[in-house]
């Protein structure tokens, strides 16, 4: 970091803990996916198609 940029190590964050654990409840979370969830796990939001309108996508993130 002697550049002054902020990296993910930098900042406290093990990227092959986070895809370690991902790829540990993969499978269970695309388990619970219905016909109305658009994309996969491990976006940075959710996206779930709403009935009884036009095209609406409802769009979820924590």
């Amino acid at each position: 970091m002697s550049d002054g940029s902020l990296t993910y190590r930098a900042s406290g964050v093990d990227r092959a803990a986070v895809a370690a654990a991902l790829d540990a409840v993969h499978e269970r979370i695309r388990g619970t996916f219905t016909t109305q969830v658009l994309g996969d796990v491990g976006h940075f939001a959710g996206l779930f198609r709403l009935g009884g309108f036009r095209d609406p996508v409802l769009v979820s993130s924590i």
